[in-house]
């Protein structure tokens, strides 16, 4: 039977695996359609975050595309 703490450990561990599961995903080759789509709502989740402040459509639209094109290709 596994202590307390080794059941803290275990969990710990399992969190670590999927936090960098989902950290390191690649998207290659993304289809233009597709392209958008993550770049609209990456966009969108940006200008929530600010509050919808107009003004900073451009700056998010760009941000995004930066965003989705770094994960795209793999870089950091």
């Amino acid at each position: 039977m596994r202590t307390q703490s080794q059941k803290t450990d275990l969990k710990t561990d399992r969190e670590k695996r999927h936090t960098n599961t989902i950290t390191m995903t690649v998207v290659p080759n993304v289809a233009a359609v597709d392209r958008h789509s993550m770049v609209a709502e990456a966009a969108y989740y940006a200008a929530e975050r600010r509050g919808f402040e107009p003004g900073f459509e451009l700056q998010d639209w760009l941000t995004a595309e930066h965003e989705i094109e770094t994960i795209s290709s793999g870089r950091d």
